[in-house]
């Protein structure tokens, strides 16, 4: 067997196009026991650095920046009788912009199995004015707390809707028509929806104090509100809530694959936007 790793995590300091070699101690985020025998190849990501590194034991670990600046490519080799041979390479998304891919019978199987008969590309709505990062973000706030009151309301007092959210490239969301994809774009992230409880003082200090602009939370508390010993009933969405430090215990998680970006596309789609 030939074992892919891919992870959502990954080192900054490591800026180069060719094979670095480093030692395991320089890949704190990786648990490189895996290289000893089992894992061969590691695709990685988090913090958009562009690098190629092969450690102690001889695996290579690519990430290829963000935001499609690069792709990273390994071409893998079986010989008889022999270890693979793997060819690590950062290439250019231009290499793949040829006529050649255009009715791609595989994509385009693949395309009908994920998306059927909801094209990503049909308009679904009209933007009269553009939508910027920090208007989707306190958005998807606001429909978690409505998602999570609707659905668990009647068992739980549901205080806070939000998380860590953050838009990605290009940030913004046109004035004009508006498809799927172009939600899609902004808020790729797979993250499902979840009810969490938390402590009041965790609450205070990771969400009400909480002064950046990755932070966003929509509710009916104030600081002055909370109990520092009192458990509170929050929406966010998977990312915030495994994230150990902010010490959410997940409660319940919303069914049906429906994330961020289908609450924005439902609130568009039915005209609620001005």
């Amino acid at each position: 067997d030939f074992i892919v790793y891919s992870i959502h995590d990954g080192g900054d300091g490591f800026k180069s196009s060719g094979i670095v070699q480093v030692k395991n101690s320089d890949l704190p985020w990786y648990d490189t026991s895996l290289s000893n025998g089992y894992v061969d190849l590691v695709f990685e990501g988090h913090s958009h650095q562009k690098y190629i590194l092969q450690d102690e034991y001889g695996v290579y670990h690519l990430q290829a920046g963000g935001e499609n600046g690069s792709i990273g490519s390994v071409a893998v080799a079986f010989p008889k009788g022999g270890d693979p041979v793997v060819t690590p390479k950062l290439v250019s998304p231009s290499v793949y912009a040829d006529d050649s891919l255009v009715d791609d019978p595989i994509v385009e199987t693949l395309f009908q199995k994920y998306c059927g008969e909801n094209d990503p590309y049909t308009v679904i709505g009209t933007n009269s004015s553009k939508w910027s990062s920090s208007d989707l973000c306190d958005k998807v706030a606001e429909l978690y707390y409505t998602k999570g009151v609707e659905t668990w309301g009647s068992e739980y007092k549901i205080t806070l809707g939000g998380g860590f959210l953050k838009a990605r490239k290009p940030y913004d969301l046109a004035k004009g028509n508006v498809t799927y994809a172009d939600i899609y774009s902004i808020l790729p992230f797979d993250n499902a929806i979840v009810l969490g409880k938390i402590r009041g003082d965790y609450l205070k200090t990771n969400f009400i104090k909480k002064k950046d602009n990755y932070h966003t939370y929509k509710g009916q508390l104030s600081e002055n509100d909370i109990d520092d010993n009192e458990t509170y009933y929050i929406i966010v969405d998977s990312y915030t809530s495994t994230y150990r430090p902010n010490h959410i215990t997940e409660v319940a998680r919303l069914d049906g694959n429906i994330f961020a970006r289908d609450l924005i596309a439902a609130y568009i789609k039915d005209g609620r936007r001005a």
